[in-house]
């Protein structure tokens, strides 16, 4: 049996040992003379359409690690899904139909899954380990990743709970808005945002009869060369919601309680377009200016780690071998004018 997967990177595709091909499948192997013997390589070519394939062995302390590169491909061929990803998976939807009282549907996609159901605004496409690259879909969804649904379950369960029913409705007149420090936002974020807490410079919450239900975490001010000495443009770095709280005018209320504090020229966001296509910032007045490119991560145990070149990448490959490449949807980029 011949071990291989595929993963799309830039030019080249990456793979790992991890599903059993049978031989047969291998029309040819042959020894890659363009590599040293230090870094042994071949050429396979296969009755599934690889061509040009790179078998590289990687020695890593007392083991070696196989990578294998190659060019042209078919990717249907390899997108098979581990049983452990498929489990997870059952789990999300048991766990959403169980709180949104709905019968959902799984349907076995190419390399990934999806969730849906008529009663949902937002189909659900969930990505295993194996699977690089996003399905681009002409429909608004969400995009998970096996890892994040490993790490973050019951806040991924939260969200999407929050983005389909209405949870706790707290009016953001009812709150009273103060700054935070360091250790109560940190906490508050590990506890209920998704992604990496970041602590910023300037971090505001509101409070409802003593309780923390929202915060946000903006950056320090930057000039512009086009403004004058005057303008300052911040960050919005972080902005969420105590799980299954809905504040109503909350993010407004903490942006004009930053606004008197510093009077910004202008407050710039990104949001995450795994989880939104389209931004609900602008109906407080935020502009979309552009959609960016996507992001590229390593991922590693329970960390990603970005990367920009295939320099970058594979420095990151030599440090943690082990680990697999993700490609999120990127972001959409939008501004608030003040001034």
């Amino acid at each position: 049996m011949f071990t291989i997967i595929y993963e799309p990177l830039h030019s080249v595709c990456f793979f790992k040992v991890l599903w059993n091909i049978p031989l047969s499948y291998l029309a040819q192997v042959s020894l890659n003379p363009l590599y040293p013997a230090s870094c042994p390589s071949l050429y396979i070519s296969s009755k599934l359409g690889i061509s040009r394939c790179y078998y590289i062995l990687h020695k890593d302390t007392d083991n070696y690690q196989k990578r294998i590169f190659r060019r042209n491909f078919h990717k249907s061929y390899f997108c098979f899904m581990n049983t452990s990803f498929k489990d997870l998976v059952i789990r999300l939807k048991n766990e959403l139909g169980r709180q949104l009282e709905l019968r959902l549907t799984l349907t076995e996609r190419d390399g990934f899954i999806q969730i849906e159901s008529s009663e949902l605004t937002k189909n659900i496409f969930l990505y295993p380990n194996e699977r690089h690259l996003r399905f681009l879909s002409a429909d608004s969804g969400i995009h998970i990743d096996e890892d994040q649904l490993e790490q973050k379950f019951d806040l991924i369960v939260q969200r999407i709970v929050a983005q389909s029913i209405n949870n706790r409705r707290i009016y953001a007149r009812k709150t009273i808005v103060a700054r935070l420090d360091k250790k109560v936002s940190q906490q508050f974020l590990l506890e209920h945002h998704l992604q990496i807490p970041i602590l910023g410079k300037y971090r505001y919450g509101l409070y409802e009869q003593g309780e923390l239900v929202s915060i946000a975490i903006f950056s320090g001010g930057r000039r512009m060369n086009d403004k004058d000495d005057a303008y300052r443009s911040f960050e919005l770095l972080r902005f969420c919601n105590k799980s299954g709280y809905n504040v109503i005018g909350g993010l407004s209320k903490l942006i004009k309680a930053f606004v008197k504090d510093f009077s910004p020229g202008d407050i710039m966001t990104y949001t995450d377009r795994d989880w939104n296509q389209d931004s609900s910032l602008e109906k407080i007045g935020f502009i979309a200016k552009e959609i960016t490119t996507p992001i590229n991560f390593w991922v590693t145990g329970s960390k990603r780690f970005t990367y920009r070149t295939e320099e970058e990448l594979k420095e990151l490959i030599d440090q943690a071998p082990l680990g697999f490449p993700k490609e999120n949807l990127g972001s959409i980029k939008m501004i608030l004018y003040i001034k």
